[in-house]
């Protein structure tokens, strides 16, 4: 029961392509399927489960790409502790649209 209304995102890098977590793909499955356990494991525990945070095609990513994710993640963490996260606007992979997800914040609060 400690972790009982909790939430569960869970963050993950792949060296393959977006294209490679597909049916189709090299990968037969999507980056939300190959996480089915942590999922289960979430509800067994009564914890909410969002969607992950996935940076996919690490293998070839210059630097630059790379630090852009990382400011994402950051900024991803920064709304969640402010509750500033609209998880009903998320899709299959958190960071695909994060303009949708992560809401404004509040006129005069600090950052």
């Amino acid at each position: 029961n400690k972790l009982h209304g909790k939430l569960l995102m869970t963050a993950t890098t792949t060296g393959g392509s977006s294209g490679s977590y597909t049916e189709e793909g090299f990968n037969h499955s999507t980056i939300p399927e190959l996480l089915m356990p942590l999922r289960r494991t979430a509800d067994l525990c009564g914890m909410e489960y969002l969607p992950p945070f996935a940076v996919r095609g690490t293998h070839n990513m210059p630097p630059e790409r790379a630090e852009a994710f990382a400011r994402d993640y950051r900024e991803v963490i920064l709304a969640l502790r402010d509750e500033r996260l609209d998880w009903s606007q998320a899709g299959d992979i958190l960071n695909e649209d994060l303009s949708a997800v992560i809401r404004a914040e509040e006129a005069g609060r600090a950052g």
